[in-house]
């Protein structure tokens, strides 16, 4: 099973498209275990981004572009609020 977030991540990390997209397709889920691996999946990321999100001198390290900022910071203001 591919988890369908970090299959999004790893695209936008490997170009320089902005993907903004955030349709969730979890294969053969149920709405309430997509909605919560979704969310599981969000909060780990944001714990992993939130100190190279927060100082900008950290996102040349992190080989973070400004389009993979913007689109973390999209999917932790869309599901972390």
């Amino acid at each position: 099973m591919i988890n369908p977030v970090l299959s999004r991540l790893y695209r936008a990390l490997e170009t320089y498209e902005p993907l903004l997209d955030d349709a969730f397709n979890g294969g053969d889920l149920g709405e309430h275990e997509k909605e919560e691996w979704l969310e599981l999946t969000v909060e780990a990321l944001a714990h992993v981004y939130e100190d190279i999100l927060q100082q900008s001198k950290l996102h040349l390290q992190a080989c973070l572009g400004e389009e993979d900022i913007r689109w973390l910071n999209y999917l932790f203001k869309g599901y972390l609020g």
